[in-house]
């Protein structure tokens, strides 16, 4: 399936029109439609805790991937 029909797919006309304001919407977007796809969620539980994890995790980097975190940023 290629980005569009994706997109067509799982949202409307209204959230793509938003979504494309921007690269980072944009990028908010498709990941929200990815992480609520059946064959990926749940991950960690509800999307929006998903949407922190994939978003933490993409700020890491390996210097620093093995740091100690404090698990209540994640607590939900």
């Amino acid at each position: 399936m290629n980005q569009d029909a994706l997109e067509k797919a799982h949202s409307n006309d209204a959230d793509r029109k938003a979504a494309h304001a921007s690269v980072a919407e944009h990028t908010k977007f498709l990941l929200k439609i990815v992480v609520e796809l059946p064959n990926v969620a749940p991950i960690t539980g509800k999307t929006e805790r998903d949407l922190r994890v994939v978003n933490t995790l993409s700020t890491l980097d390996w210097g620093t991937v093995l740091d100690k975190r404090d698990p209540s940023g994640f607590a939900d």
